[in-house]
């Protein structure tokens, strides 16, 4: 038998309905999205969304909607791979001057914003943990450590007064010297170096080398 006043009861019953309605916009879950907006802090315009569009369609990207919304351009996507491919390729569509960010959008209704309601921040503990997106450039990366390699055997070989030829030849460091001993020589410093190198040593035809 219920021994608490109707006043008690219908308290109770509407601090529930408010509390599931708070929590209604969490249930809608999170697009992955990019969002574009421009470094000097102007709108966004409806040309760039359509520009957007348009090259999201000639690189074969799905999205599940673009929009302007305060200023900037929100792009959502269905899977995180396009919208990394994305990120990369507006990066080089658009220039320096628009600033490509990856976000998470929010898929609450329109009729739940309309009521102020927003889902809860959640911190990176509760998002188990934190995710890194971490680019580089690994062909030019190469291309620099190569080129700094090869500076670095010229002067040792140039120490120890070896006559030499060093180059880059299809991504590999080619040495080449003026004879057997040089050869052997140049190896053996080249080895000391680094001991992990794979050496390949040529001597035809009068040329001697180190690849």
């Amino acid at each position: 038998m219920n021994r608490y006043p109707a006043w008690k009861n219908i308290l109770v019953l509407l601090s529930a309905l408010a509390g599931i309605l708070f929590a209604l916009p969490n249930l809608y879950g999170e697009d992955p999205a990019v969002q574009v907006t421009l470094d000097s802090a102007e709108p966004v315009t409806e040309g760039v969304q359509t520009r957007v569009e348009e090259a999201l369609k000639r690189q074969d990207i799905a999205f599940r909607s673009a929009s302007l919304d305060d200023g900037r351009l929100l792009i959502r996507f269905e899977r995180v791979a396009s919208q990394l491919r994305t990120s990369d390729m507006l990066r080089g569509e658009l220039g320096e001057e628009y600033v490509v960010a990856l976000t998470l959008a929010p898929r609450t209704p329109a009729w739940l914003r309309a009521l102020g309601l927003e889902p809860m921040s959640l911190g990176l503990d509760l998002r188990g943990g934190v995710h890194f997106l971490y680019e580089a450039d690994l062909e030019a990366v190469v291309q620099q450590t190569l080129e700094r390699m090869m500076n670095d055997f010229g002067r040792l070989l140039r120490d120890e007064r070896i006559q030499r030829r060093v180059q880059l030849v299809d991504g590999a460091i080619r040495i080449a010297v003026n004879g057997p001993e040089e050869l052997d020589r140049a190896e053996e410093i080249v080895r000391e170096t680094d001991p992990l190198l794979d050496i390949f040593s040529e001597a035809e035809n009068g040329e001697y080398a180190l690849t």
